[in-house]
Formats: C-alpha cells, sequence, structure tokens
C-alpha cells in the first residue's frame, strides 16, 4: 500500500476531494466543516432514510451546499458515517449558520436523525495545499486517512521535516498514483492528517518505487534518511489509520 509505505518509514524514524488539486493558479487551504455520527447497527436503516429526509427538507428551503457522505471501509468503529462540506474561509460558518436557522428543519433533525444517533462529533479541519499533491484525478472512492496524535513536546523540526519530505516527494515521485494531502483539525486532539486516495482496493498495494528508495535517491546516506523520519515522528504519542469510502446516496447536491 502506497500511503503505508510512507507511514512505516515515519514510523521508523478527507470527500471528492479533487475541488482540492493542486493545480489551481494561487495555493488556497480550503476550510472543511466535518460532523462525524456513531450509530448502532440496528438504527442504521433508520438514520439512513432521516438523513434522506433531513437534506431534502434542507433543498426544498433553498440549501444549495454541497455535503459529501462517507462510510468506513476498514478500520476501528466501522458504524461511524461522516459528512463533510467545504467553506470558502472561517466568516462562511457564521454566514451558513443564519441560512440554516432560517430554513427551520431543526425539528426534521430531531425527530428522524438524532433518535438514530448513538454521540456525535464536529471539528474543522484546514488543509496544506503547499505541502500535498492533489490531482484532479484523485477523487476516491476510497481515501485513506493516516492520522498522527501530537505531544505538548511536538517539536518545530516536525513540522520542517513534514515540509522537506513532502517537497521532495513532489520532486519527481508524486504521480496520479502517489497522491496525498495534509490536514490539520480544529477541535478534539492534536492531530495532524494525511489523506490519499484511491480509485480501487487494488490500488492500495505497495507502489514499485517506495517512498524510502525515492529518497535513498535523494539524500546522501541512509543516515540522513532515517534522521528526517526521526525528526518528523518527535513528539508523537500514536497513530491511527482508517479508510473511508463515499456514499453518493447520502450525499446533499453532490450530483450538481
Amino acid at each position: 500500500m502506497k500511503l503505508r509505505t510512507l507511514l512505516v518509514a515515519a514510523a521508523a524514524s478527507v470527500l471528492p476531494l479533487s475541488v482540492f488539486a493542486d493545480n489551481h493558479e494561487e495555493v488556497v487551504d480550503p476550510i472543511t466543516d466535518v460532523w462525524i455520527f456513531h450509530i448502532e447497527p440496528e438504527d442504521r436503516a433508520a438514520f439512513d432514510e432521516g438523513m434522506k429526509a433531513f437534506w431534502a427538507a434542507r433543498k426544498e428551503a433553498g440549501d444549495t451546499e454541497t455535503w459529501y457522505a462517507y462510510n468506513v471501509a476498514l478500520g476501528k468503529n466501522m458504524n461511524r458515517v461522516m459528512f463533510r462540506r467545504i467553506m470558502d474561509d472561517w466568516d462562511d460558518m457564521d454566514a451558513y449558520g443564519e441560512k440554516i436557522a432560517e430554513y427551520d428543519v431543526g425539528p426534521i433533525f430531531q425527530e428522524q436523525v438524532a433518535p438514530n444517533v448513538e454521540h456525535m462529533e464536529r471539528y474543522i479541519e484546514q488543509s496544506d495545499m503547499e505541502n500535498s499533491h492533489w490531482p484532479e484525478s484523485a477523487d476516491g472512492p476510497f481515501y485513506g486517512v493516516m492520522t498522527w496524535y501530537l505531544s505538548e513536546e511536538v517539536t518545530p523540526q516536525a513540522g520542517e521535516a513534514r515540509r522537506a519530505v513532502s517537497q521532495m516527494l513532489k520532486d519527481g515521485w508524486a504521480s496520479d498514483a502517489n497522491n496525498w494531502m495534509w490536514m490539520y483539525r480544529y477541535g478534539g486532539k492534536s492531530m495532524i492528517q494525511m489523506v490519499t486516495s484511491f480509485d480501487s482496493w487494488g490500488a492500495m498495494k505497495e507502489p514499485e518505487e517506495t517512498v524510502y528508495d525515492f529518497m535513498m535517491e535523494k539524500m546522501d546516506s541512509e543516515e540522513d534518511v532515517m534522521g528526517m523520519f526521526s525528526n518528523f515522528s518527535a513528539g508523537k504519542t500514536g497513530s491511527d489509520y482508517t479508510i473511508w469510502r463515499s456514499n453518493d446516496d447520502l450525499s446533499m447536491n453532490a450530483e450538481d
């Protein structure tokens, strides 16, 4: 798995996200509103029907925003459903919130969705496009998300190493298949995430040239390579890997 190759090396030391493609004229770091619902298996069918009714009511009220839905395809807590909306900037949170209040669809959510939810989480995620490689072809439907949890002792060298490795990979290793996006999360535990898009399960196998192989060609010695990964790993307390899959049936306005 090409993403895992990078992660293993580091250890030794998400939405159709194609809208973030890195061929834009200027680098823009998109902001995403993220909701994650935990649903018991016996409540899933009722939850899906409730969400469809909720989206239909919002569309009828005039909501033209796009919400992308995702299910967990691999990883822990398989009963999660994630919804993501891309925002222009932080001010959009206020403007959109005012619109939602005018739509007056809260009762539908409370009656048809909330009773089927065990608990829910909300976060804001911001992309680091300057150090990401996200071509137009990176449109899933699978998205591997590697999460590193950060301690209070995380060092500036960790961020410098992440940026240095990313820029190095852009110069010869990056391709349509070898894609990645860095994301920061606001809310919850301190973390940094790396997302990779796959068009199939088969696309997750290890590439012919691994990240380690490529960096060995670029750097002077194995000691330098391992030193870079060691700096990257500094201040990280653990990690988690989840593969999400797009769920068009539960998305809103995604077909537009």
